[in-house]
């Protein structure tokens, strides 16, 4: 066990190589239920949504769920998770287990200052989560009575092994994965019963380090780890995730100003023979300071060492080559596995 984000979780069960093959072979369950979680309701809980969030919530269907990022009223990245709509005026807002307080504060403060009409219920803690992933997560799902799981970015209301869960079609790991919402006096319960019902399918349970590994290799970001104070959308390449063209939102001004300075660093993929280097390693470009690494892990299933870290621009312009640990990194697009996200959306 280690401490995590105000958390004790599992770093690994014994053995993380064995863990980390479940996951990318047969499939694993991981404990999330430390993810933060809350529902935002009433007639102005589209409002509320549509001015704290860069995307265009009112493009979100029912049943379905978004990737979103979370700003800062400077155009940072505060935190990252998902917003999914039930119904009208009914959304389930998910957050990271290190920034799930400050966010539900966030939150709150803004619909406060809004004087908006809205109800804001914290469920991360009485609900636990499990995800079932690997390529064999269907078929287990399927012998535990989930029959017409959602499809991905969905979610459906279900029973699993007989308890009420919410099950959200997502993926971490880069592999098939659900997550299962319920409440949390059942988690014990449903864990058991899934490892025992997945025993055949070599089912194996994942700690918390195979899972940043796993999401490592394809590039999803730890918010805090990879994400600096200054951590634009722009500077962490996911300018994707913001929608310029509504109307005004937190951070909006910031981001139009920011947009206008050249950029001066991004966070980038790296690859490179060899062991992995330590986080925190300094990037080097023709013997000047370049970055330094977020995230690295030697990938068994590439076979080479893998890396998130910032970098500067040089003459306006990315290197494509630079120094880690004295040896040579080449600077790659994300994710470094299957790059067509075709297991993901399996």
């Amino acid at each position: 066990m280690d401490r995590i984000g105000g958390w004790w979780r599992p770093w690994h069960y014994g053995n993380p190589l064995e863990e980390y093959w479940a996951v990318r072979e047969a499939v694993s369950i991981g404990d999330v239920s430390t993810l933060g979680k809350m529902i935002v309701s009433g007639p102005d809980a589209l409002t509320l949504l549509e001015r704290l969030y860069p995307t265009k919530v009112s493009t979100i269907g029912v049943g379905k769920a978004r990737y979103v990022l979370l700003l800062d009223d400077r155009g940072y990245v505060l935190d990252d998770g998902l917003i999914g709509k039930e119904r009208d005026n009914r959304y389930t807002l998910t957050f990271t287990s290190g920034g799930a307080s400050h966010a539900e504060m966030w939150v709150r403060d803004w619909a406060d200052s809004w004087g908006l009409d809205v109800r804001i219920l914290n469920q991360t803690m009485s609900l636990g989560a499990i995800n079932v992933t690997g390529p064999l997560a269907k078929e287990l799902l399927a012998r535990a009575g989930l029959i017409n799981p959602p499809k991905h970015m969905q979610f459906s209301d279900t029973y699993v092994g007989g308890v009420p869960c919410r099950v959200y079609r997502l993926s971490f790991t880069g592999e098939l994965s659900y997550e299962l919402h319920h409440p949390a006096e059942h988690s014990v319960a449903l864990w058991r019963y899934l490892l025992d019902l997945g025993a055949d399918l070599g089912i194996k349970p994942h700690g918390l380090q195979v899972l940043l590994q796993l999401r490592l290799e394809k590039g999803h970001i730890i918010v805090g780890q990879d994400t600096d104070f200054d951590s634009t959308p722009r500077r962490v390449d996911m300018e994707w995730a913001v929608k310029l063209d509504k109307e005004d939102f937190v951070g909006r001004q910031a981001i139009l100003r920011t947009n206008k300075i050249p950029l001066d660093k991004q966070l980038v993929g790296l690859e490179m023979d060899g062991p992995a280097p330590f986080e925190g390693s300094v990037i080097y470009h023709d013997a000047t300071y370049a970055g330094y690494v977020t995230s690295s892990f030697r990938s068994p299933v590439l076979g080479k060492t893998v890396m998130l870290g910032w970098l500067r621009l040089f003459n306006d312009e990315l290197p494509t080559e630079v120094t880690v640990d004295g040896r040579t990194a080449r600077r790659v697009a994300i994710p470094f596995y299957d790059k067509e996200s075709a297991r993901a959306r399996a």
